[in-house]
């Protein structure tokens, strides 16, 4: 059996078959290098411009390291560090003397230098500042060091950090205080975490220039600012150049260009020439000889091979004068770069041969897809972060290659732009085909912003697909911008409507008024009218829709069972799905279930253009997550569209409330500096994309001007067009006098908050108070559903209002439907219908008992409490006023007239039940046990003990 690939195709296969999936490479297979090239196993040719991560800067199978390599291997290989070998000692005393150090500790691989360089600096600040396990290491965001758990720990990248916590304490990028995270190329995040905590610092660690997220060089100073900075505070000044050392950026180190001298330099890649994983820490004798034998090692580090093979790397980059060979070749290759007239180039950045060009996606393409046609035209390159593309070719290329490589450059860019015209046009002709089709499936994608009183921002997306009604099977199994997902589910499972929702962080109306979305209550909210079929088949098709649903947004939605589940026949009767007859209407809640990234990304994922384009590039989940409230849900139903036809409607929303200040920002700032992502093109199939910003009635400017104005519940709005302003990026300036109080609370008509009342363990209530603030009376429906072990009496209702004047009366309901629990099989249901008189304050208040839960039935955290979901009050609210809630406003504005329906969610409350002391065994083992030891260990004691006679020693 051969070890070797024959062909590119089984090279992928084999790895796909028998090789973890922590990797997304570029479908190319790579058998041979020699220099600046590389060669597929089917013989084709590509020039190189990722040099493996800067690995390569000598060049593939250079034939000076390769030497060195097989003349050592038939020497000695490893001796490990339990002996001395004839070849460490001198390779330590060439590398500090060509860096400059006085030190070096020798390592295999780049993260573990990294690691190593963490532990220096927490010992150093043991012995020379006096930390105990208490001092920091800091990071920046955007930082890239490796993949340790101890390097993520300090990363801001979520697909680094999510699945691997709980992370390593105090190795951060983030200010302890604030939880912001440290900026790169903003020294006054530094400065403000050293103010407060630099005597708890060891180390400040950092890239010259940030080669994983996007070649980000900083702005000249940046570097000597924090180095100073490092300096006043007595904090070691820790410098990464794996990637940007050894020549790669016209300098020997990339940190030489700000003149500085770290206090610890870490080396890879290039210090081995890509021959063989060598890796180093140099720094002063002070700092290194904080650590002491038995403290830190690596049986391979420092072992003759690496030594032989490091020192040959470096002769290689002093005798062929690589340094200077980066620092022309990089002007001229970047010079070039910015000549190519093309709007998909957005920005050419880079130092020496370290160079990246970042592109604006359209159509769904990306980064990855024009790196595909460098591919096809003999070049390879890698993308990261979807829309930059590093290039970075050996230091040994030379003129002519490199104006070579430049012409294939512009000729992929000119045939990514003409695949993004064909499809532009494509798409507009499609998007117009569907309009005028009686299968019409359109989209639109909009954008609320809008300041709150207390200086936060709402963000308020909307995402919305409409289609006729599939009536065939034709049409049925047919998808363009309707997902395919969505509709398989709904399909399945028979589904008429359904509305989903995933809620964290609570809604101020005092301070942020009436909410965008008709789902508050924090948790997972699933609702879905299923069709036809008696209540056991439709409860099995919601079983059926719950875990379709939870294997989609990766959520416990497979938790909502017949336990959990009620049957609402007044709150909800009033939904646009009404256009079936038949149907049963199911409602299901998850209090406190956990609301992440891993629910957002399969959301984004049934966007259209998901976020390659259009508003999609604004989803960050840096920020989103990082928020006051957060609400993603959709929603699916039918309706009537056009000429009496039933349409088929699809609403995705997500809605964020963001803290400027928090985020490190002023009285003036941009939308892209809101969210940390640009906007670029609108996405090609939406038929609408819009920004559009509600002002208030002064100390607002927003630059630049916008494409329309509009009026959106009594405010002015200002609209900016995506298909008019592409790449626009929204300034808000703020007077700094009006920035606070610039919206005047708009408190929505009708409040419900509900409290648990009673102590004890037998039994308890609720009381729950309805507010009418308006001056006419109002019809609400009340829906609250308690489970099984928290047992409500209908008959101990008690409905009393306060009137204006102070006067209480006792107030009936004009209908209700209960449903009593099941022990382990249903929720008791309550709905009632109330008028709730003008100016009113109403309180409702029932009893409960407390069942008692078998051993196995309470969760891990029992003590604590059980979580139990929000109370729902539901009325129509009048779309004539000036008052209208903003959800109804947005929805008038986006979709056109239709009704206002509101739904107020309460507080989730906790209920205490009897709880057994899961503790109870360890308490007697624990007394057993001294028990034991105090009279057993006394007889031992005497058994054991030889008793001698010690006569006196004269002096």
């Amino acid at each position: 059996m051969s070890l070797i690939a024959a062909t590119s195709k089984t090279a992928i296969e084999l790895e796909d078959a028998y090789g973890a999936h922590n990797y997304h490479p570029l479908p190319v297979v790579i058998s041979r290098g020699e220099g600046v090239h590389v060669w597929d196993p089917e013989g084709k040719r590509y020039y190189d411009f990722l040099s493996a991560y800067s690995a390569v800067n000598q060049g593939h199978c250079h034939p000076h390291i390769v030497k060195a390599l097989t003349e050592q291997a038939s020497r000695l290989c490893l001796s490990s560090r339990a002996f001395y070998n004839d070849r460490l000692g001198a390779a330590e005393r060439f590398i500090t003397e060509f860096f400059g150090y006085e030190m070096m500790l020798p390592m295999n691989t780049g993260a573990e230098a990294v690691e190593t360089a963490i532990k220096l600096a927490r010992k150093w600040g043991h012995i020379h500042k006096g930390l105990n396990d208490d001092g920091y290491v800091i990071g920046v965001e955007g930082n890239f060091h490796g993949r340790t758990m101890g390097i993520i720990s300090m990363s801001t990248d979520p697909d680094c950090r999510n699945g691997f916590g709980p992370f390593i304490p105090n190795i951060t990028a983030v200010n302890p205080d604030t939880g912001a995270k440290i900026r790169y190329n903003h020294a006054e995040d530094l400065e403000a975490v050293l103010k407060a905590h630099g005597d708890k610092v060891a180390g400040f660690l950092v890239e010259p220039i940030q080669g994983e997220a996007g070649i980000k060089v900083p702005e000249p100073g940046y570097l000597k600012r924090c180095y100073d900075l490092c300096k006043q505070y007595n904090v070691l000044f820790i410098c990464d150049e794996i990637q940007t050392g050894i020549a790669r950026t016209g300098t020997l180190l990339a940190i030489e260009h700000e003149q500085i001298r770290p206090d610890i330099v870490i080396l890879g890649k290039a210090l081995s020439g890509g021959v063989y994983p060598v890796s180093a820490v140099l720094s002063s004798r002070e700092v290194m000889l904080s650590i002491k034998p038995g403290e830190h090692g690596s049986t391979y580090g420092g072992n003759p091979l690496a030594c032989a093979v490091a020192v040959a790397a470096l002769e290689v980059v002093r005798d062929e004068k690589l340094t200077e060979r980066a620092q022309s070749l990089g002007e001229r290759f970047r010079e070039a770069l910015r000549k190519i007239d093309s709007p998909l180039i957005k920005d050419v950045r880079g130092r020496g041969l370290l160079n990246a060009i970042e592109v604006n996606p359209v159509a769904g393409k990306t980064a990855w897809d024009l790196c595909l046609l460098l591919r096809d035209r003999g070049l390879l390159a890698k993308p990261t972060h979807d829309t930059i593309i590093r290039l970075a070719p050996p230091l040994t290329i030379t003129a002519e290659q490199l104006d070579e490589c430049t012409d294939i450059i512009v000729k992929a860019v000119a045939d990514y732009s003409n695949g993004m015209r064909i499809l532009n046009h494509a798409a507009l002709v499609v998007c117009g085909g569907l309009l005028a089709s009686a299968n019409a499936e359109t989209f639109t994608e909009d954008l609320l912003v809008k300041p709150l009183q207390d200086g936060r921002v709402l963000l308020h997306f909307e995402f919305s697909a409409q289609r006729a009604a599939p009536t065939t099977n034709e049409t049925m199994y047919h998808y363009h911008l309707f997902p395919r997902q969505i509709g398989e589910i709904s399909r399945r499972y028979d589904v008429d409507e359904l509305h989903l929702s995933f809620t964290q962080g609570g809604w101020r109306e005092s301070k942020w008024g009436s909410p965008p979305v008709n789902s508050q209550g924090i948790g997972a909210e699933v609702r879905a009218r299923i069709k036809g079929g008696d209540a056991i088949q439709s409860e099995s098709q919601w079983k059926g829709l719950t875990n379709a649903l939870s294997g989609v947004f990766c959520a416990s939605l497979n938790f909502i069972d017949t336990t959990n589940t009620a049957t609402p026949q007044l709150t909800f009767a009033d939904t646009d799905a009404a256009t079936t007859t038949s149907g049963m209407l199911r409602h299901g809640y998850l209090p406190r279930e956990n609301v992440c990234t891993e629910n957002l990304t399969p959301w984004i994922k049934q966007l259209p253009c998901q976020s390659k384009s259009g508003l999609g590039l604004l989803l960050n989940p840096y920020r989103l997550y990082n928020a006051d409230f957060h609400s993603m849900g959709l929603s699916l139903s039918f309706a009537k569209g056009t000429k009496g036809k039933r349409v088929q409607q699809y609403k995705q929303r997500l809605s964020v409330v963001a803290d400027p200040s928090a985020l490190g920002l002023g009285d003036s700032w941009t939308l892209a500096e809101l969210v940390d992502r640009q906007l670029g093109t609108a996405c090609p199939a939406a038929a609408r994309s819009t920004v559009r910003v509600i002002r208030p009635s002064s100390g607002l400017k927003l630059t630049p001007k916008p494409a329309s104005s509009s009026r959106l519940a009594g405010r002015g709005v200002s609209v900016f067009d995506l298909h008019k302003q592409p790449n626009v990026d929204i300034a808000f300036e703020f007077a700094p006098q009006e920035n606070n109080g610039v919206w005047p609370t708009e408190k929505p008509l009708i409040s419900a908050h509900r409290y648990v009342t009673g102590h004890g363990g037998s039994n308890g209530g609720v009381e729950a108070t309805l507010t009418n603030r308006g001056d006419k009376p109002a019809n609400v429906t009340y829906l609250d559903v308690l489970p099984w072990y928290l047992r409500v009496y209908s008959h101990t209702l008690d409905i009393q209002t306060q009137a204006a004047d102070g006067s209480w009366t006792l107030l009936r309901p004009t209908s209700m439907a209960f449903t009593p629990a099941i022990d382990r099989e249903r929720p008791s249901s309550m709905e009632l219908t109330l008028v709730l008189p003008a100016s009113s304050r109403t309180t409702l208040r029932y009893s409960f008992d407390k069942g008692f839960l078998k051993y196995t039935e309470h969760p891990p955290d029992a003590n604590r409490g059980f979580n139990i979901g929000p109370a729902i009050v539901s009325y129509q609210h009048d779309t004539t006023g000036a008052d209208l809630p903003l959800h109804c406003a947005i929805e008038q504005a986006l979709s056109g007239p239709s009704e206002c329906t509101v739904r107020a969610y309460t507080e989730l409350f906790l209920a205490s039940l009897p709880t057994p002391d899961f503790s109870m065994p360890y308490n007697v083992i624990t007394f057993t046990c001294t028990i034991l030891a105090l009279f057993f260990g006394r007889i031992f004691n005497l058994l054991t003990r030889d008793f001698a006679v010690l006569k006196p020693v004269e002096a």
